[in-house]
């Protein structure tokens, strides 16, 4: 079957800014894309890579978007058990190249939360992919 729906991102610059993020966390991106498209959900991404003053701005406290590392996902749509469901398969399956979290100290890949500018899922890989930051 021919897939119509494609990766939507929030905004010109964060679909530019997609394209500096490391390389496995575009693929990583890939294989969740697929995951919503199987489940008949929305996929947006409204952050990628960021700069510090963006950051200071959005009051970021890790360096993981400046990093290339991690984007957001919006969960416009979605259901808590979707969520869940997301949440915990992509956790599991890339539980070996997930962050460590700052809170709990176990890797984690996938965390949905609401930093002050609304729930949305942050995707976030491990320090050791880590570039230079991005001005």
């Amino acid at each position: 079957m021919e897939q119509t729906q494609e990766i939507q991102f929030k905004t010109p610059d964060v679909q530019e800014r997609a394209k500096l993020l490391h390389s496995r966390c575009i693929d990583i991106m890939a294989d969740m894309y697929q995951w919503a498209v199987d489940n008949s959900l929305s996929f947006t991404i409204t952050a990628t890579v960021s700069n510090w003053l963006e950051d200071r701005v959005l009051g970021r406290v890790s360096s993981s978007h400046r990093e290339r590392r991690a984007f957001d996902l919006s969960i416009h749509g979605w259901t808590d058990e979707n969520i869940r469901e997301f949440t915990n398969h992509f956790n599991f399956k890339y539980y070996d190249e997930a962050a460590i979290s700052g809170e709990t100290g176990k890797p984690t890949l996938v965390l949905c939360h609401d930093n002050g500018h609304g729930r949305h899922i942050h995707v976030q890989i491990h320090k050791r992919y880590a570039f230079t930051t991005h001005s």
